[in-house]
């Protein structure tokens, strides 16, 4: 059997068609592998790609994304700084399915950014912008507002230079953010230098060197911003960790990807970094399965990670300084986009961002919260529905898979009707839509008699009321209320789109198997509404993978299934963005009552820049090309309305269907900021879930807005005024 080296070294592998010495692929598996980093690299850093103040950065006009690699990062960028034309500059063509969904905003250069100092041209063969066509249009004297640039550690072969470029285009007052890795390795939380004893490293140190490359990309940054005459103004160190430690639990995730992702590629790598050495064949196999064995030796074994941050002072003016050519720019482009946080990555490719955010990013503040809520009343509150409703986490667990026997054929009778549900060309005469709506009913009634035990039903509801989650698990209950939510909405409806004799009805008898749990998952719950909540019908309704499980539209057009999974999706990414936020509130509020009003300025600042990251969501996503108007009210949010309702104690109720004001976080922000809610408090009852209310209610009663104490609190005071604009 071939070893690990050996297999990969035999791969074909793809690279980026340029003269530069360019040591990463440029393939579908490099991709991959970036992505999955992007996202370690936000959750080790804090939850946000950017540690510039990019939410005061309003007036910004012109910004550039310095190796924008796929592109992502430049749309976010775009997307945060909409009146501001975004660059993304790369050695390579950004693919095209990137450029199709980049918002208006965004412009694509291709070119070195070394070559722009002396506007001659570059030497890529496959060049739209480079040389002076760059240097003209984005690195203009005193023309950008920021400049962002990361993992660049193996692309800059002259770091004076890349930051005297960077300093002569920026405007006086403007940001320029770096964010690189020195190469050398590190014992976990020590400054003991492991990597000086490794035969490899050596060699790898001094094929870096024979390029112009630094080990030392991260940590020099300040002393060469100070030298192209920026002003440094913060500088942050992060362990970039190999092996994952218990004792640096924010680099857990970028350990796990590592061991994951990393390693496997880390041969072709060496392959590359020590041909330059003339080393090969057997040598090259001693010395690569040594570096496999030496960055797996110990927990934590790390490289670190600098975040530095400049700014051009006022009225300085910076000379260009001469360096050697640039020969390794082409690294930049692939590693710029390691740093793309999953939420974005949600929006562009609909992917699972449950297990990424959920699971390791927010797992430390699940502890957290545990020790917490003994010493404050809203840490108790929100520990409470995360273990409670989330069942162990935020957005909250749903696990359709293992069910009681019993509720199984829910799920089974929900799949099997629903491709009968929605029609391609729905009619406008009554007596037809009535009659498909019958045979829709009549199907799923029938399944429900044949094949639902409605007494070991509610034996189990009955079990879980007194308290015997074993009858049912938390997740699995969760699932079940999300199923008969649904199964109820679809025989509510009969047909989709929703058609007029359907909403002229004011009661709909269920059938008895549909409304024997009922109850019985709305008191659990504390919610009185028949059509049930944002909670049960949309956030349950994604699997542990991520996965949405109880579809509406099933074998209808694409631009009406891929509008459907965008707006679902959107809400439920939303909520996994937002518990971030709901730990950073309670943490305000703890540190505000400790008069420790520092640590308090710094949750409230991070809230700031997590909400604007939220709001994204919505930019993105509620937009023609995402959701088009065309079917999203007929064919999506239609099957969530309800408008029917029953008499009680002699009174006809009726009910409302799902509506965004339902989701939780802006009820809390509301809390929080001390203000008003908008829903009557017939309305929270009924389509809020009492967990939910409970936190809003401790929110708003800790609010420490009206405790400020004047120009001692200012920031504070303008941090506030911050969240409730965002």
């Amino acid at each position: 059997m071939a070893t690990a080296v050996e297999t990969f070294s035999a791969r074909e592998r793809k690279y980026h068609n340029t003269t530069s010495a360019y040591v990463l692929p440029n393939d579908v598996v490099e991709q991959n592998r970036l992505d999955a980093q992007a996202a370690a690299i936000v959750r080790m850093i804090g939850g946000f790609p950017c540690l510039a103040p990019i939410h005061s950065m309003t007036n910004a006009s012109k910004v550039v994304d310095v190796g924008c690699g796929t592109g992502v990062a430049t749309v976010q960028l775009a997307a945060m700084l909409p009146s501001a034309k975004v660059y993304g500059l790369d050695i390579s063509k950004v693919p095209d399915s990137v450029q199709q969904i980049a918002p208006r905003n965004v412009t694509w250069a291709v070119g070195n950014v070394l070559d722009v100092d002396g506007g001659k041209p570059g030497n890529d063969r496959d060049n739209e912008q480079s040389g002076s066509a760059i240097s003209r249009e984005i690195f203009t004297p005193a023309g950008l507002d920021y400049i962002f640039g990361r993992m660049l550690f193996l692309g800059i072969s002259d770091w004076t230079r890349y930051f005297s470029t960077a300093a002569r285009a920026l405007k006086s007052g403007a940001i320029i953010e770096h964010q690189d890795l020195d190469w050398e390795f590190y014992r976990v939380n020590t400054t003991e230098c492991l990597s000086d004893k490794w035969e490899w490293h050596r060699h790898v140190v001094s094929a870096a060197k024979k390029t112009g490359l630094s080990i030392h990309a991260g940590s020099d940054a300040a002393l060469l911003m100070k030298e192209a005459g920026l002003e440094v103004i913060s500088v942050q160190e992060f362990e970039f960790s190999f092996v994952p430690s218990s004792k640096t639990p924010n680099s857990q995730s970028m350990g796990e990807y590592v061991q994951a992702k990393l390693i496997p590629q880390y041969p072709e790598l060496l392959r590359k970094m020590l041909g330059a050495e003339g080393i090969a064949g057997e040598e090259l196999k001693r010395l690569t399965e040594n570096a496999l064995r030496d960055l797996a030796s110990e927990e934590g074994v790390h490289q670190k990670y600098t975040v530095t941050i400049g700014k051009k002072s006022l009225h300085v003016e910076t000379k260009p300084r001469v360096g050697s050519p640039y020969t390794a720019f082409c690294i930049l482009a692939l590693l710029a986009a390691l740093l793309l946080p999953l939420a974005v990555l949600s929006w562009l490719k609909l992917r699972k961002t449950n297990q990424d955010v959920d699971e390791t990013g927010n797992l430390r503040k699940y502890q957290d919260l545990r020790v917490l809520k003994n010493q404050h009343e809203t840490a108790a509150v929100l520990s409470d529905l995360v273990d409670k409703d989330g069942a162990g986490a935020w957005p909250p667990k749903a696990n359709h898979d293992s069910w009681p026997a019993a509720l199984k054929p829910y799920k089974d009778i929900y799949l099997e009707c629903i491709p009968f549900l929605p029609m391609a060309d729905p009619s406008t005469d009554d007596d037809v839509n009535q009659k498909r709506r019958d045979r829709y009913q009549s199907l799923m009634r029938k399944l429900l008699h044949e094949r639902i035990n409605i007494a070991e039903v509610e034996n189990i509801m009955k079990a879980v009321e007194a308290g015997d989650w074993t009858a049912c698990p938390r997740d699995a209950y969760n699932a079940v209320y999300c199923c008969v939510a649904v199964c109820r909405h679809a025989y509510r409806w009969g047909t989709i789109p929703v058609v007029k004799v359907a909403q002229l009805e004011k009661i709909v008898e269920f059938p008895h198997a549909l409304n024997v749990p009922w109850p019985y998952l709305q008191r659990s719950f504390g919610v009185e509404a028949d059509s049930g909540n944002n909670t049960a019908n949309v956030l349950h309704n994604f699997n542990e993978e991520g996965e949405r499980v109880y579809k509406i539209n099933v074998g209808m057009s694409d631009i009406i299934t891929s509008s459907e999974e965008v707006f679902f999706r959107m809400f439920y990414d939303l909520e996994v963005l937002a518990f971030p936020i709901y730990y950073d509130m309670v943490q305000a509020h703890i540190c505000f009552e400790r008069n420790d009003k520092e640590m308090s300025l710094r949750h409230l600042e991070s809230m700031t820049v997590r909400v604007r990251h939220l709001l994204m969501v919505f930019y993105q996503n509620l937009i023609e090309s995402r959701v088009s108007h065309s079917v999203w009210l007929s064919y999506v949010q239609g099957f969530q309305g309800w408008g029917v309702g029953r008499m009680i104690d002699g009174e006809y109720v009726k009910y409302d269907g799902l509506s965004g004001n339902h989701v939780l976080f802006f009820q809390a922000i509301d809390a929080f900021l001390g203000l008003d809610r908008y829903l009557s408090d017939q309305n929270m009852d009924r389509y809020i879930p009492a967990n939910q209310r409970e936190l809003c209610i401790s929110l708003k009663k800790n609010c420490f807005r009206n405790k400020l104490n004047g120009e001692k609190d200012v920031a504070i005071e303008e941090e506030l005024r911050r969240s409730s604009i965002t």
